[in-house]
C-alpha cells in the first residue's frame, strides 16, 4: 500500500491539504489526502498538523515514532490498522474527537498517555494487541458488533468512563481500569482471568462472562429488566441503586473487600445459583426470584426483608444470615426450605410464611444434615403470621418460641404449633418483662438462699436452661428479666438438695 509522509507543503498545516502529504519523509507535497488504504507517517521533522473540517480523518496506520510536533484534532482519526505513538508526540484540541482503531492491528504508545478519547471496535471480529500499556487521560469507548480480542500481556487504563457497545465479546489479556462509570448498553460479555477495575456499573443489557468486576467506587444501577451475571466485587465507596438484578446463569460471585456500600431504599434481586461473601456490609433487600442454591460463605446481612419467592431453595456455604424480615411469597404445594447445618440464622422483625391456601400448600424448614441442628433465631418482639410449616432440626432456643398453625415439628426446640391461624405480636413489643417469686418451705415460710434455675418450656417435655440466680438470704425473693413471646418455668434447689419446688408437671407447687 502507498505511504503518505506528512511535509510542510508552504500552503498550511491543515490534514486536509494536498499540498502538505508526500510519498517520502521529507519528500515533495503535492499527494492526495490519505484514506484507509495509506500508511500516514509523522516524522521527526514533519510539522505541526492540524485534523480539520467535519469530515472524519482516516489511515490504514498512523506511526509518529520519532514525530515531537503537535496533532491537533478538530474532528476524529479513524485507523484500520496498527497505531504506533512517539513519546513525544504532542496532542491538542478537544479531547472528544477520538482517535479509533477499528480493525486489527498493534497499538504501541512507547508510555506516553494519550489525552484523546479512545475507541476500539468495528464491524468484525477483530484482535487488538497490547505492545505495552495502554493509557488515556479521557474516555475508552470499546464500540464492535461482534467480538475484540486483545493480546498483549499489558493494561488498558482510562481516566474517564468506558461504553461498551455493539453486542459483543470483550477478551482482555490483562487488568482493565477504568476511574469513572463502565456503561454497558447492550448484551456484552467480558471474558478473561483478570480483573475489569472501575468506579461504577450502569447496564441496560445482560452482562456476562469470566472476568471480575471490581467496583472501586461510584454507583451500580441497571435497567431493571437484564441480568448481570458476571462475578463482581465490592471495593470502595459504592451506591447501589434500585433493583439489581444479578445471576441468571454462570453461578457467579459476590464479594465485599471495603469500603462504605450505600443500599438505601435498593433492592438485590437473585435469580439463580450463586455465592454471596459480603460480611462486612448490610443490604436493603434481597429477593431470590426463582428456586436456587444460594451459598453463603460469611455472614449476610439483610437490613430489611429477605424474600424467598415460587420455589425450593437450599442455603448451602459456611455461614447463615441475619436479617430483618424473612418473607415467602407464590409458594405453590409443598416447597422445602433447607438450611445449613450448625449455621445461625437469624430474624429480628417479622416472619411470613403463609399462603392464601395455607391448608393446602406446606412450607418445610428442615437441616441440610438430618440429625445436625440448625440455629434458627427469632428475635424477641418479631411478629409471626405462620400457616403451615414442617420444621425438622431447628434449635430457636436462643430466641423467642416460633409458632405454626399446624404442621408436624421434629426433633425442633422452641417450635410450637398449639396457637391456632393468625398473626402473633408479641406484648410490650419485645420489650423485657419479669418473672418473679418467692422460695418457699412446704409450710408456706420464705426460705432463702436458694439456687432458683430459668428454663424456656420448648413444648412438650423439652426446655431450655436460660439462667441462674440465688433467692434472697431472708425474703426468698427471685426474679429474672424474659422477653415475651416464650413460656418460662424455674426450678429451685436448696443447698443442691431436694427441690423446694415441684415442676413436674409444669404446674409450680410447693413440697
Amino acid at each position: 500500500m502507498a505511504e503518505r509522509h506528512w511535509v510542510n507543503g508552504g500552503v498550511n498545516l491543515l490534514w486536509s491539504t494536498t499540498g502538505n502529504w508526500s510519498l517520502t519523509e521529507g519528500g515533495a507535497g503535492g499527494q492526495a489526502v490519505p484514506t484507509a488504504a495509506e500508511d500516514v507517517f509523522f516524522d521527526a521533522g514533519s510539522p505541526d498538523c492540524t485534523l480539520n473540517t467535519a469530515t472524519a480523518k482516516l489511515a490504514k496506520t498512523l506511526t509518529t515514532s520519532a514525530y515531537g510536533g503537535t496533532l491537533t484534532f478538530n474532528v476524529q482519526l479513524s485507523v484500520s490498522g496498527n497505531i504506533t505513538i512517539g513519546a513525544n508526540t504532542l496532542f491538542a484540541g478537544t479531547t472528544t474527537n477520538k482517535l479509533r482503531m477499528i480493525a486489527a492491528g498493534t497499538w504501541t504508545t512507547n508510555g506516553k498517555t494519550i489525552p484523546q478519547d479512545i475507541e476500539i471496535g468495528g464491524t468484525t471480529t477483530f484482535t487488538c494487541t497490547l505492545a505495552d500499556d495502554l493509557t488515556t487521560s479521557g474516555n475508552l469507548y470499546l464500540t464492535n458488533t461482534t467480538s475484540t480480542i486483545f493480546s498483549g500481556d499489558f493494561h488498558i487504563t482510562a481516566a474517564g468512563t468506558c461504553t461498551i457497545s455493539g453486542t459483543q465479546t470483550i477478551t482482555i489479556v490483562h487488568d482493565v481500569t477504568i476511574s469513572g462509570s463502565t456503561t454497558s448498553t447492550g448484551n456484552e460479555v467480558i471474558n478473561g482471568l483478570f480483573n475489569w477495575n472501575t468506579g461504577g456499573l450502569i447496564t441496560s443489557g445482560t452482562l456476562t462472562g469470566t472476568t471480575t468486576i471490581i467496583l472501586t467506587g461510584g454507583t451500580w444501577r441497571d435497567d431493571g429488566v437484564s441480568y448481570c451475571s458476571t462475578t463482581v466485587t465490592l471495593a470502595g465507596d459504592v451506591i447501589i441503586s434500585g433493583t439489581i438484578l444479578y445471576a441468571a446463569s454462570a453461578t457467579p460471585t459476590l464479594t465485599y473487600v471495603s469500603g462504605t456500600i450505600t443500599t438505601t431504599g435498593s433492592t438485590l434481586s437473585i435469580n439463580s445459583a450463586c455465592t454471596l461473601d459480603t460480611n462486612g456490609m448490610s443490604w436493603n433487600n434481597i429477593t431470590l426470584t426463582a428456586g436456587m442454591t444460594l451459598t453463603i460463605n460469611s455472614l449476610l446481612t439483610v437490613a430489611g426483608t429477605l424474600t424467598i419467592d415460587e420455589l425450593a431453595t437450599t442455603f448451602s456455604g459456611t455461614a447463615g444470615f441475619t436479617v430483618g424480615t424473612l418473607t415467602h411469597t407464590n409458594i405453590e404445594a409443598t416447597k422445602a426450605f433447607t438450611f445449613l447445618a450448625g449455621a445461625t440464622y437469624t430474624v429480628n422483625t417479622a416472619i411470613t410464611a403463609k399462603h392464601a391456601n395455607w391448608a393446602s400448600y406446606r412450607y418445610q424448614y428442615k437441616s441440610s444434615t438430618p440429625g445436625t441442628k440448625v440455629i434458627f433465631t427469632l428475635g424477641y418482639g418479631a411478629t409471626q403470621d405462620i400457616a403451615f410449616l414442617d420444621p425438622t432440626d431447628m434449635d430457636s432456643s436462643l430466641g423467642q418460641t416460633v409458632f405454626s398453625a399446624t404442621g408436624v415439628i421434629t426433633t425442633c426446640f422452641n417450635w410450637s404449633n398449639d396457637l391456632g391461624h393468625g398473626r402473633i405480636i408479641p406484648e410490650a413489643g419485645g420489650e423485657s418483662v419479669t418473672v418473679a417469686g418467692i422460695t418457699k418451705d412446704n409450710a408456706g415460710v420464705a426460705l432463702g438462699s436458694c439456687d432458683v434455675y430459668l428454663f424456656r418450656d420448648n413444648g412438650g417435655d423439652t426446655a431450655t436452661y436460660i439462667a441462674y440466680q440465688e433467692s434472697n438470704s431472708v425474703t426468698g425473693a427471685y426474679s429474672f428479666a424474659v422477653f415475651p413471646g416464650s413460656t418460662y418455668f424455674v426450678v429451685a434447689f436448696k443447698g443442691g438438695a431436694t427441690p423446694v419446688m415441684d415442676v413436674t408437671d409444669r404446674t409450680v407447687t410447693a413440697v
